[in-house]
């Protein structure tokens, strides 16, 4: 039985499964590895998914016979879709508990009255925490000395004509052209 536990409420659904399928992925870039660098920076672990084919059913087997448990797999469908967009905890018995996973679907299928199969899809999340780091304010500029002289607006300037000579001078370092006089 693989329990699922939604980790702020800590509700709970135990669903006896039949399969758990783990689908490990690493991304590979196309880039070019340079010859001597290591190669690990063209890659990265992405987060893990897996899948649990499992069944609810509205009896439980308790080695004595069929007990009856009403409402199992309404109470099932509930919780799945209660659980959607939530950080759950999944555990596996006799392989781990993952502590970080979000529900992705729960498709299912109804083969036989008062019984469901679903097909959960998990995939893991990686949780951050946030931290501040103070940075000291900048030393501000000292003030201006007694004595600077003040800026002052001076309004619009007239532009005066710049001489003949002198755009001749400034042309010729900007472009290769032969000025000829006439």
């Amino acid at each position: 039985m693989i329990t699922i536990t939604v980790k702020d409420t800590r509700e709970s659904l135990s669903i006896a499964h039949i399969r758990v399928d783990y689908s490990p992925e690493i991304s590979v870039t196309e880039h070019p590895v340079e010859f001597g660098v290591s190669a690990s920076d063209h890659a990265v672990v992405r987060p893990l998914r897996l899948t649990v084919v499992g069944f609810v059913s509205d009896a439980i087997q308790d080695g004595n016979g069929a007990l009856p448990f009403p409402f199992a797999v309404e109470r099932a469908v509930a919780f799945l879709s209660g659980a959607a967009g939530k950080l759950l905890e999944l555990s596996v018995p006799g392989d781990a508990t993952y502590l970080s996973m979000m529900l992705e679907a729960y498709p299912h299928s109804k083969e036989i009255v008062g019984g469901r199969q679903f097909e959960l899809r998990f995939r893991e999340v990686r949780v951050v925490t946030g931290s501040v780091v103070m940075i000291p304010s900048r030393i501000p500029a000292p003030p201006a000395q007694t004595g600077s002289p003040l800026e002052t607006d001076l309004g619009t300037q007239t532009a005066a004509p710049v001489e003949t000579s002198i755009i001749f001078d400034i042309t010729s370092f900007l472009a290769p052209t032969v000025y000829v006089a006439p």
